[in-house]
């Protein structure tokens, strides 16, 4: 599905005489929008990003809701860790190494971006669910708590969601699936990777508000945050190697 859908090798870049004259005007009026807002590239990619997703996993029945927001939310859990490695080739994450042979990463470093700052994926997604109608939100202390209980466990990974709201696979199968295709979408939008989390909680705001008639808003953020906070502790190096 995915591999149809973005190809199964990075895009080659494009020579001047190659470029669509329709991608380089939208290019410049994002950089001349940039003056007024400096996060537009952002909050039109994740639009963007959201469509390209909801085409993917469109058939006859429609849209898999709980699949959707399986997909934001790994991605955007595992791109809390990664924008941090961009930033930094010492991120000094606490490591643990989980009864299962696999290492875990664990830290501020990762939890802000993911949960703690004004812009973090969860409070911009969070903001979808209340624009939705959400009254209640996750409870992330107990969700931080179960993430750093489980590691290594075969609970680890798998979202504690009403079994007819699971996703269609696992999180740690949608990053290994989609995030190998995401850097050039995120260079494409994003000046730098800091702003990676922001962009994914975009894409979630998005998506909660879209799927609202098939899944409760509150719900909705649960399962995102169920997929975001364990795939934001696995190593890199485990699932995106070849």
């Amino acid at each position: 599905m995915f591999e149809k859908l973005f190809g199964s090798k990075e895009p080659q870049k494009q020579t001047v005489q190659e470029r669509n004259p329709a991608e380089d005007a939208m290019a410049r009026a994002i950089a001349n929008a940039k003056q007024q807002d400096p996060l537009i590239g952002v909050k039109l990619g994740s639009k963007a990003f959201l469509d390209t997703l909801i085409n993917a996993l469109k058939n006859e029945r429609g849209i898999h809701a709980d699949s959707l927001l399986g997909i934001i939310g790994s991605l955007g859990g595992f791109s809390c860790q990664m924008s941090v490695r961009a930033l930094n080739s010492n991120p000094g994450f606490i490591t643990v190494d989980g009864n299962d042979g696999r290492r875990y990463f664990f830290g501020d470093q990762i939890n802000i971006p993911l949960a703690q700052s004004p812009h973090s994926f969860y409070n911009v997604a969070g903001g979808g669910a209340q624009m939705a109608g959400a009254t209640s939100f996750p409870d992330l202390e107990e969700m931080f708590g179960y993430v750093a209980g489980v590691v290594g466990c075969p609970e680890f990974g798998i979202p504690r969601i009403p079994e007819n709201h699971r996703p269609g696979d696992l999180p740690v199968n949608y990053v290994r699936d989609i995030w190998p295709k995401m850097p050039g979408i995120l260079a494409q939008h994003c000046d730098t990777p800091e702003q990676w989390p922001l962009f994914f909680g975009l894409t979630a705001q998005h998506a909660i508000i879209f799927v609202k008639n098939a899944i409760d808003p509150a719900l909705a953020l649960k399962l995102v945050m169920e997929c975001a906070i364990p795939m934001s502790k696995i190593n890199p190096e485990e699932y995106l190697s070849r």
